[in-house]
């Protein structure tokens, strides 16, 4: 899965237009020029299994992000990194 394999699914799932919402830029050098996940590892040693897919995921991300907007909105941007 690419990341903007991803990103297209976001935005159909959103129901907006890939082209008027999504930037596309050149590669951002000195960054990792790729991305893997994998639950493999979780599934072998810690007998985990999904309980649901990637789309369904996002689309429980997307319903929770609409029902939360206004609490989001009242939150700070700036990132705090807690120990």
């Amino acid at each position: 899965l690419s990341i903007r394999s991803v990103v297209e699914l976001i935005i159909n799932k959103m129901g907006v237009s890939f082209d008027e919402n999504v930037e596309i830029v050149g590669e951002r050098f000195g960054k990792d020029s790729a991305y893997l996940l994998s639950s493999e590892k979780a599934n072998k040693e810690l007998d985990w299994e999904d309980e649901i897919t990637l789309e369904q995921g996002i689309e429980k991300t997307i319903i929770w992000v609409q029902e939360n907007l206004e609490t989001l909105k009242e939150q700070s941007i700036k990132y705090i990194h807690k120990k």
